[in-house]
């Protein structure tokens, strides 16, 4: 069984559409654990008449913290899982049918080869704007991303993993055991998971990534200005990275990192 877990706030705009393609994937052995995470919209009526209508295919977990944010909220959520797999859910966005089937089958082949280890499969996705029309094939070329998953180092210069595209094993949940709230789920998810096993990313789009006002990250121009604006704000990328490898159950040889992040940065500019 694989558990999808899918942090929810004010997110009844779009929740239903993305619902409803979970309950349209052509592999049915999955349950969906759902929290709101203190909506002050209709998202808790949503989620209730789902768990009303599909009683045995979702869990809805009620507590009394309030709002922790997408990286508490999912802590709370890895405490449910049961299944051999877990996959990240985004409220907005929608899923290819095939999706898990197609992750699935390839973390299972990476499992014959390398055995016992956190594997985390990731893929590209479509970007759609608000009103579900495409607006780009292919968000891995629209970022002008390389795949650096054969490296924890590069991946932590450039994460390329959408968490809502990722279908992980249970070694994974047993290695990341919590995610820091100041952090992305995904890119802490993805580097440990290069650190202690392996991350592969699918190039090919299986999840619909909707673009629209309320995004947390989104589509960016990845030109010279950019990165201009990024050296703006250098002591708080300072402090932010900082933060990261200092919460790292493993050191990072930190000049390593810079040359990859340069030249990985250079080589998207150009």
């Amino acid at each position: 069984m694989i558990d999808i877990l899918l942090p929810v706030y004010n997110g009844a705009k779009y929740l239903e559409i993305q619902i409803d393609s979970l309950f349209k994937q052509t592999y049915v052995d999955w349950r969906l654990i759902v929290r709101d995470d203190g909506s002050t919209d209709s998202s808790v009526d949503i989620i209730e008449r789902y768990v009303l209508e599909y009683p045995n295919k979702i869990l809805y977990v009620k507590d009394n913290f309030g709002n922790l944010g997408t990286s508490g909220c999912l802590n709370i959520l890895l405490q449910y899982i049961e299944g051999d797999y877990f996959m990240y859910c985004d409220q907005d966005d929608i899923w290819s049918p095939f999706k898990i089937e197609r992750t699935l089958k390839v973390i299972k082949s990476l499992e014959k080869v390398l055995g016992d280890v956190p594997i985390l499969v990731c893929s590209d996705a479509y970007c759609i704007n608000g009103n579900g029309t495409v607006i780009n094939n292919s968000f891995f070329k629209s970022q002008k991303f390389l795949d650096v998953t054969d490296n924890y180092i590069k991946m932590a210069a450039l994460n390329v993993v959408q968490g809502s595209t990722s279908l992980m094993n249970r070694r994974v949940k047993d290695t990341i055991k919590y995610i820091p709230k100041e952090f992305l789920h995904d890119g802490w998810t993805a580097v440990i998971t290069a650190y202690y096993g392996h991350v592969e990313y699918i190039h090919e789009p299986l999840l619909y990534y909707r673009q629209h006002e309320s995004n947390v990250l989104g589509v960016h121009d990845i030109d010279i200005l950019y990165y201009l604006n990024k050296i703006k704000h250098l002591k708080k990328q300072i402090n932010l990275y900082s933060s990261f490898f200092d919460k790292l159950p493993f050191k990072v040889n930190k000049l390593k990192w810079f040359y990859y992040k340069s030249s990985i940065a250079i080589k998207r500019i150009l």
